[in-house]
């Protein structure tokens, strides 16, 4: 699973027909080895459709298939095991930087600890700090700044060596130029993973493989990022972040 095509199809929704579904019937492609990334405005199906495929929760109605599969027949833990998640809110244990990042990978060397850490850019920030990799973190981070906490939950979500990685708004407390040093380190380190990107920034959709637009639970538009920007500029009016 992700070595190859995605397609993703399915709804989610009330029975009733007066309630509409959070996601109507859609089909979704995310080619292998490349970033796609999903757009739309909040509450259009980008985020459900993330649950879905982690299975943190199941469709009241329709069917999630990964390569013609349904999930449902796979157990939770081996989807799981092939599919990463990074989001803007991301779990911590109340333990140091090292024992977190291994989490991925309980037996992980510190050599593999480290390279993981320098491709999501945060390793200069851990060796600068006093106890290094035994900084004790927080619960859920609460002693690292947002932006640090994303990037360690990053590097521990490499070291599972995933097939699929999915990273919703993962750079919500990032600046632009870090943003892009990070997209570059994946794609020089994990080139063969395939990304799925939640994000409202145009400038990060722009420079992805394959771009999704939602739009009341459905895909209004999918294929080249520059013209599934420019349908989401007709159908909402400005920039693909606002």
């Amino acid at each position: 699973m992700g070595r190859c095509h995605l397609p993703l199809s399915g709804d989610s929704g009330e029975a009733d027909e007066n309630v509409p579904p959070a996601l109507d019937n859609i089909t979704i492609e995310a080619p292998a080895g490349k970033r796609t990334v999903l757009l739309g405005p909040s509450g259009s199906g980008k985020t459900t459709t993330v649950q879905l495929l982690l299975r943190f929760d199941d469709p009241e109605q329709g069917d999630i298939r990964v390569d013609g599969t349904s999930i449902n027949s796979l157990t939770t833990d081996s989807l799981r095991s092939r599919i990463a998640l990074v989001s803007q809110k991301n779990q911590m244990l109340d333990s140091t930087i090292i024992e977190n990042v291994r989490l991925g990978h309980p037996d992980a060397t510190e050599e593999q600890v480290w390279e993981a850490l320098k491709v999501a850019r945060v390793d200069e920030e851990v060796k600068a700090m006093p106890a290094g990799l035994k900084t004790r973190v927080g619960q859920d981070g609460s002693k690292l700044s947002g932006g640090q906490g994303q990037r360690i939950c990053l590097a521990r979500a490499l070291l599972t060596e995933p097939s699929v990685l999915i990273l919703d708004e993962f750079t919500a407390n990032l600046n632009a130029s870090l943003e892009k040093e990070i997209r570059d380190g994946l794609a020089a380190t994990f080139g063969h993973l395939t990304i799925v990107e939640v994000t409202h920034r145009e400038e990060a959709a722009a420079e992805a493989d394959h771009a999704v637009l939602f739009h009341r639970g459905k895909v209004a538009a999918s294929g080249k990022p520059e013209h599934v920007l420019e349908a989401r500029r007709t159908l909402f009016g400005g920039p693909a972040n606002s």
